[in-house]
């Protein structure tokens, strides 16, 4: 983690990342009291199906919470939800650049 820590917990902004032999994760933006609080971009890469998915937006209690989220997938198909309240909405196939 590099950032602001107050009385030893992640508080203010921050860069947390993280990898092992499933996965890669970032996580860029505002913590308080240690979790993920505020506005903030966290990208997931699944190493297995090479698929990233992204949530900008706010982040309550280390959760996405109002936002959006795109799905990317190998083959470079983008899917997109939006998450409002902690919920997230069906995704949505958006079409390749040029096709109608």
């Amino acid at each position: 983690f590099e950032g602001e820590h107050k009385k030893g917990l992640k508080d203010g902004p921050g860069v947390l990342t993280f990898e092992d032999d499933e996965a890669e994760i970032r996580y860029e933006g505002l913590y308080k009291n240690d979790q993920m609080n505020g506005q903030g971009i966290v990208s997931y890469k699944d190493k297995k199906t090479e698929k990233v998915e992204t949530f900008t937006g706010e982040f309550k209690d280390d959760a996405p919470y109002n936002g959006s989220l795109v799905e990317v997938n190998r083959k470079g198909e983008k899917r997109t939800a939006t998450i409002v309240n902690g919920k997230q909405g069906r995704y949505k196939k958006e079409k390749p650049a040029g096709e109608k």
